[in-house]
């Protein structure tokens, strides 16, 4: 179990709870053995699940899109071969991506960004139980929200916080 209690700040973003995450979503995808050139991260925050990509899965093309300007900022200074998009995921056009990771879907509500991944795309979802109110709550609802056609890995890490204990869901698969 780890222990999430990582404030809305670069700090909490490299708190050993999302970190374990990150680490934790990046062998899950490499355990799928499908080589990816060029890979999308969807709210990237500060750069950590694309620098952890870079050097665990070795992919060489990653695209780290954030909201926020100043998240994207200290992204490009951890990152700097990775290629930054400042904007909101929902209006992205995926053009040569293998695959579409979406660490954040408790915090994109619209399916926008869903709704545009081409057919076939390789893709890794996570949410945690109970963060935010229309969000899935377990791995159920997480494929019944972001339906794929196929399933390829699905996966729970057990978590804690300062509210008690949680689960973080993932799946990985082809839409």
């Amino acid at each position: 179990m780890i222990n999430e209690a990582s404030p809305n700040t670069f700090e909490g973003s490299i708190s050993n709870d999302m970190l374990a995450s990150r680490v934790w979503m990046s062998r899950r995808l490499r355990d799928t053995k499908i080589p990816i050139k060029s890979c999308l991260v969807l709210g990237s925050w500060y750069g950590i699940l694309p620098l952890v990509l870079k050097r665990l899965n070795k992919i060489p093309n990653i695209y780290a899109n954030d909201i926020d300007r100043n998240c994207i900022k200290i992204s490009k200074k951890i990152n700097p071969t990775i290629k930054h998009i400042t904007g909101d995921c929902n209006h992205l056009k995926y053009k040569n991506i293998d695959c579409v990771i979406n660490p954040s879907t408790n915090d994109i509500v619209n399916k926008g960004w869903f709704e545009s991944i081409p057919e076939d795309t390789l893709c890794l979802f996570h949410i945690g139980d109970g963060i935010t109110r229309g969000c899935p709550n377990n791995l159920t609802e997480l494929k019944q929200m972001y339906p794929l056609k196929e399933t390829i890995i699905e996966d729970i890490l057990p978590s804690l916080d300062n509210e008690g204990k949680y689960n973080r869901f993932l799946i990985i698969g082809r839409k």
